[in-house]
């Protein structure tokens, strides 16, 4: 069965998309996800960096 969801690659784009200037609307429906699953991913990001 094929693995669901998105490599870590593709989160970080989506990521550093967003910082660069692009809303997170924008940015959301260009890679057909939601805005939940954003928040999640940048929530995850930022904890993953912190000490």
């Amino acid at each position: 069965m094929a693995k669901k969801g998105h490599s870590e690659e593709e989160i970080l784009r989506v990521l550093r998309e967003a910082e660069s200037g692009t809303t997170v609307v924008d940015v959301c429906r260009k890679y057909g996800i939601s805005q939940q699953s954003f928040c999640l991913w940048k929530c995850r990001a930022r904890s993953s960096t912190q000490p």
